[in-house]
């Protein structure tokens, strides 16, 4: 993302004044017993910083807790070096909006820990990440009326904010980088169905082989893992001993069939290509270094945090889907005929 010079923030504001947040959102916006005096400092320090107050700023005032509301997603769901980042660049874009992100333990989908905040208004809104296409927790919180925004497309989309990163184009990118390298014999290693991320991420392989007029891949589906990558290599091999390519939905999956394939006998890059997505840390010193799509887990944060101040508005819901990049290691530098 291009370098953006950092704004004023209601914190800056609280700050240089002396008062908390909600005082600075109440003078600003003429709500609430502020004193004269206190809205002729906080309006003083907003000038001297350039402070225009926030679509968030202006909507939180009056039993507002200024906190979002994030279930930190079970163990082995997308990993815990994206989650780092996406974090940071998150809890970052919502300060700005002065804003807090309140992290809690969060159940696979589950409601409970959802209800739970709402009734005690420890939050005002939700992220919710790790989604599935049918997610129990877009169905409870439409139904609530409490505003929130994804990490991933849903059934229900055209009623929420959500960023997604587009894993379609890829996979696509992979695909077509693996047929330039004369490779046309394919094979995918997926989610099982009914995971809108993983079908997303098999349509992008399947689509870029049929505009290239090559045959379709064949298709394992596997759970998250190293292991469950490398049991899924096995029974790729079985089904299909020709294919030279594979495309796998998720890192850990391509390290469990890399280490599957090299077991066997067959050198990586040059006779086998194999591919992930996500680029997490492992992935450039694996033995070969695997090729990957780098997911921008930083600016789906950022924007997260951005889009959040107009869900808590109430205006209309709005997604944005961003592209991913493609990285090209030594797992599919060879060439197959």
């Amino acid at each position: 993302m291009a370098h953006r010079e950092r704004r004023s923030t209601i914190r800056d504001v609280g700050r240089a004044a002396g008062v908390s947040i909600g005082t600075v959102s109440k003078a600003l916006n003429g709500s609430g017993s502020v004193s004269d005096d206190t809205v002729r400092k906080v309006r003083e320090a907003a000038d001297m910083l350039g402070y225009r107050p926030s679509k968030a700023a202006q909507g939180l005032v009056g039993g507002r807790s200024f906190q979002v509301g994030y279930g930190l997603p079970v163990l082995g769901g997308w990993g815990n070096p994206t989650l780092d980042a996406f974090l940071h660049a998150m809890v970052g874009a919502a300060g700005e909006h002065g804003l807090d992100i309140v992290l809690f333990k969060a159940e696979p989908h589950g409601v409970g820990p959802y209800e739970d905040l709402i009734k005690r208004r420890v939050v005002d809104a939700f992220v919710l990440s790790d989604t599935d296409y049918e997610d129990a927790r877009v169905d409870f919180l439409l139904e609530k009326g409490v505003p929130f925004a994804t990490f991933g497309r849903t059934a229900r989309s055209e009623r929420h904010y959500w960023v997604d990163v587009d894993g379609a184009e890829g996979t696509a990118q992979t695909t077509r980088h693996l047929a330039s390298r004369g490779h046309s014999r394919f094979g995918v290693i997926a989610w099982p169905e009914g995971s809108e991320t993983g079908d997303l991420r098999l349509t992008g392989v399947t689509g870029a082989l049929r505009s290239l007029g090559l045959p379709p891949p064949s298709v394992v589906r596997s759970t998250n893992g190293i292991e469950p990558g490398r049991q899924a290599m096995a029974e790729l091999l079985r089904i299909a001993p020709a294919t030279t390519a594979v495309v796998c939905v998720q890192d850990e999956l391509a390290l469990g069939a890399l280490a599957y394939v090299r077991s066997s006998g067959i050198d990586v890059g040059s006779v086998m290509a194999i591919a992930g997505f996500d680029d997490t840390p492992t992935a450039s010193i694996v033995d070969p270094p695997l090729t990957t799509v780098r997911q921008p887990f930083g600016a789906v944060g950022s924007v997260l945090g951005e889009i959040l101040g107009e869900a808590l508005e109430g205006s209309s819901p709005r997604g944005v889907l961003l592209e991913p990049t493609l990285i090209v290691r030594a797992s599919t530098e060879g060439g197959s005929s």
